[in-house]
């Protein structure tokens, strides 16, 4: 069984909307996240929409996947959580520092007001424990590609949140 979490960033009348939904049969194996708007890139306020910080957020929060997920990986197994090779020692340094950018993200959307994060915290933790499987075979070559990908494309997507 699979579940969807939806995320949806429109325009109002009485200023910007987020709607988060998740499905509540969602705790089982496989678990999506869709966002989609309902407004044209050019009419978004020259703030940064919160659907764009939503969805950066939830990816940065999901950080405890994508390390299990190295720690799986051939040559980098960190079998105990605190194995002293190289690569186990990068992976808790690199997961220290990433962990940051979703806390950043957590207490500005909390302080802005401008969503529910009870159901935004709800999708986290169901898309948390859907786990992951990225296809990398425990091949750290696939793995690091995976990781190299996904870090360009955050790096691309908070590049694009810049205040005009």
């Amino acid at each position: 069984m699979s579940c969807l979490i939806t995320v949806t960033w429109a325009k109002t009348l009485m200023g910007q909307s987020v709607t988060v939904g998740v499905d509540d049969s969602c705790n089982q194996s496989l678990c999506s996240v869709e966002i989609t708007s309902n407004e044209r890139q050019t009419d978004f306020y020259h703030d940064v929409p919160p659907l764009v910080l939503i969805g950066d957020m939830i990816t940065e929060e999901a950080l405890p996947t994508y390390q299990t997920m190295i720690n799986t990986l051939d040559g980098v197994r960190d079998e105990i959580g605190a194995s002293p090779t190289p690569w186990a020692v990068w992976t808790r340094a690199w997961t220290a520092e990433e962990n940051r950018h979703g806390d950043l993200l957590n207490k500005y959307l909390y302080l802005s007001g401008r969503v529910d994060m009870r159901q935004i915290e709800k999708a986290i933790q169901y898309l948390i424990g859907s786990g992951i499987d990225p296809k990398t075979e425990n091949n750290p070559y696939l793995g690091f590609i995976y990781t190299s990908f996904q870090e360009r494309a955050t790096f691309i997507s908070h590049g694009n949140t810049k205040l005009e």
